[in-house]
């Protein structure tokens, strides 16, 4: 829902990122995946039916040296900037994406 996930992300976040061209890596589920239409800058991986992963209504941005995680129906969010904590994540992050 992306009215929902706007209210959690920072004024402009779309405009500016994508002035920036950057490229995104996502991983979802199914349902999501079915809803969003492809674009070039962004390549989407679908966690198989049957697997649990990805339904809590959650949402994990990794970017530099930050990290976000924010609950969509709980309208909560926090960002960790640490270069140690990113780079953990992100390496997580790109295996799951692997092995998908």
């Amino acid at each position: 829902d992306t009215e929902s996930t706007n209210k959690l992300l920072p004024k402009d976040y779309r405009t500016i990122r994508d002035k920036k061209g950057l490229e995104r890596f996502v991983i979802s589920h199914g349902d999501v995946a079915s809803i969003k239409q492809k674009r070039l800058e962004r390549e989407m991986k679908v966690v198989p039916k049957g697997e649990a992963l990805f339904k809590h209504d959650c949402i994990q941005l990794i970017y530099g040296n930050k990290v976000s995680f924010m609950n969509i129906s709980k309208l909560q969010g926090v960002i960790i900037e640490d270069e140690n904590l990113a780079s953990f994540q992100r390496e997580i992050f790109k295996l799951l994406y692997k092995r998908l």
